[in-house]
């Protein structure tokens, strides 16, 4: 698409790509004002007990054409705009706010992991934006865990170990997702004392066709098994995958298997059932 001036003087050329992203910068605005976003919780189980023991928060938008979107949907958009700094922001507190609420209900607490993007991370002013949100909301800090990609560590690293150092300062707890075996990575765990390591989706997909899937799996599960840190592993869909990551000694698991996202009444009527009964859910595959 081109625009010129009236006077046939400079041309201005703009893609459809950048239409449709200046277009969904303009939806996300709206929706804001609109309370379009909301909040749901994928559970967290712990392998040996079978127990809830913590949650991913996970970001939903209730487009009014499009139906719900999921945060994959849209993410790029927010990166590349910068709208996902507010956001941000919204999504901390408002996963706070209900942290407090479930407390308040009688349920023991849980970690309430949120997953940050580079631009949140690297935000000026994203430490005091945690401090302000754990003050006023009373979240306790041992028990929000951020979970940041391999990249955001590697990159500026003198500055980024800075904020993660402060963070712990704080209390919050870190996890990784995407870790490799170097040895500059191996000095991180150390030098950081990061809490948790998690097994992304992707590795698990193909774990029983690819040996290479499960090398990695099984490396990052010994890793974390060595350095006494906690192991998440997301998207565990069947059996087969629960009972590898059972056998290798994962601590917590994720995925349709076990439960579907819920909202944040659904979350605490399924801890309620588990302080009444068996802690899996009875039909696995099935959400609660």
């Amino acid at each position: 698409m081109e625009i010129r001036d009236g006077w046939g003087g400079v041309c201005l050329k703009f893609s459809s790509f950048d239409i449709q992203t200046r277009k969904t910068e303009e939806e996300i605005l709206r929706a804001l004002d609109h309370q379009e976003f909301s909040l749901s919780y994928q559970p967290q189980f712990d392998l040996s007990s079978g127990k809830v023991i913590g949650v991913e928060t996970l970001l939903r938008w209730q487009h009014p054409q499009r139906g719900l979107l999921h945060a994959t949907d849209f993410i790029s958009s927010l990166e590349d705009s910068g709208l996902i700094v507010p956001l941000g922001e919204w999504i901390l507190a408002t996963a706070c706010q209900e942290w407090k609420s479930w407390g308040a209900r009688g349920q023991p607490p849980i970690k309430l992991a949120i997953n940050l993007t580079y631009k949140q991370f690297t935000h000026d002013h994203f430490l005091v934006t945690v401090e302000n949100i754990l003050r006023q909301t009373g979240m306790e800090p041992r028990w929000l865990e951020f979970e940041l990609a391999r990249h955001i560590i590697t990159e500026n690293r003198s500055r980024h170990f800075a904020v993660i150092q402060s963070l712990k300062n704080l209390g919050v707890r870190i996890a990784i997702n995407g870790f490799d075996s170097g040895v500059s990575s191996l000095n991180t765990l150390h030098q950081l004392k990061i809490d948790t390591l998690k097994v992304d989706r992707s590795l698990l997909t193909d774990l029983g066709h690819s040996k290479g899937n499960a090398l990695y799996t099984r490396l990052i599960l010994s890793l974390a098994q060595s350095f006494d840190l906690k192991s998440v592993a997301e998207g565990v869909e069947n059996s087969q995958q629960l009972d590898f990551l059972t056998d290798h000694h994962c601590t917590e698991v994720q995925g349709f298997l076990l439960s579907h996202p819920l909202g944040s009444d659904e979350l605490f009527n399924l801890i309620e059932r588990q302080n009444d009964g068996p802690h899996f859910p009875s039909s696995l595959g099935n959400p609660p």
